[in-house]
């Protein structure tokens, strides 16, 4: 089911580590007009984008996160490429 089936608002999945940070996001952009999906880590928003791709609108995530290459890598694929 496709974001504009159900009219709800555009969905917007949220990577971050530090639990304090992502609270302070998903906040900023639920009052910015977005459903927000939260991950605390790579191998969680793999997850949720693997079951909700057609639904995620965008993705917010920081520059660097354990386990993952840069978000510049990650912007042309998915959410996050597993580092080696």
């Amino acid at each position: 089911m496709g974001q504009n089936e159900s009219n709800e608002l555009p969905l917007v999945l949220l990577v971050e580590d530090e639990w304090l940070v992502r609270m302070t996001a998903a906040n900023d952009l639920k009052d910015a007009g977005f459903q927000v999906l939260e991950a605390a880590n790579a191998d969680g928003a793999l997850r949720m984008l693997e079951a909700r791709s057609d639904e995620v609108v965008g993705l917010f995530t920081n520059v660097h996160m354990p386990g993952c290459r840069p978000a510049r890598e990650n912007a042309s694929g998915t959410a996050c490429v597993q580092g080696q």
